[in-house]
């Protein structure tokens, strides 16, 4: 009975935890979560970790630091034809540091990717400025996700204490026959 109890519990659990798959899953350009606009133009945002996981793609949460390629799909033909300026930049506190930079000019073929090296965890933003407009920012959390043994232990340590807990909330067989004799 325990272990069944702790086996529910840990795959109701492991089905609630987020994907790094969750992010573009179905979803419409309109309610990605990877997506961001300036006025009508819409800017399509991914981080690639091909050293550690060559097919998974990033948004928001890139689980490691390390080598990356960061990808910008430029949905709006108009767009293109503007220059745009791509600053990444590691944010602490109010202060921001350069990480890297590519130079303005426009996609033509919509696609802006750039390799890039992020050396330790933290918060990043990648800053994408189209001339004349605002700057569209990307936020970008690297190695920030909590692991799954911090959701874990907790979950070990109440097991025990809901099983308990359910178990005086059972009557005994004795006195459920007992109580049934007497509704007779």
């Amino acid at each position: 009975m325990i272990a069944r109890t702790l086996i529910t519990l840990l795959v109701v659990f492991a089905g609630a935890l987020p994907s790094g798959a969750d992010a573009h899953g179905g979803v419409s350009i309109d309610k990605d979560p990877c997506v961001r606009k300036s006025g009508d133009w819409s800017v399509h945002f991914t981080v690639y970790e091909p050293q550690f996981n060559p097919a998974e793609e990033y948004c928001g949460d890139v689980p490691k630091a390390g080598s990356m390629i960061v990808v910008f799909d430029l949905v709006d033909q108009e767009l293109r034809k503007v220059p745009l300026d791509l600053e990444i930049v590691k944010l602490a506190g109010s202060e921001r540091e350069s990480v890297q930079r590519v130079n303005s000019r426009s996609y033509p073929n919509g696609v802006i990717n750039t390799e890039l090296t992020v050396t330790a965890p933290g918060r990043y933003a990648a800053i994408l400025t189209p001339e004349g407009r605002p700057a569209i920012v990307f936020p970008m959390r690297v190695e920030m996700a909590t692991p799954v043994w911090m959701w874990l232990v907790p979950l070990v340590l109440v097991a025990p204490v809901l099983y308990y807990w359910s178990q005086r909330r059972t009557p005994p067989p004795a006195a459920a026959a007992r109580n049934l004799a007497l509704v007779k």
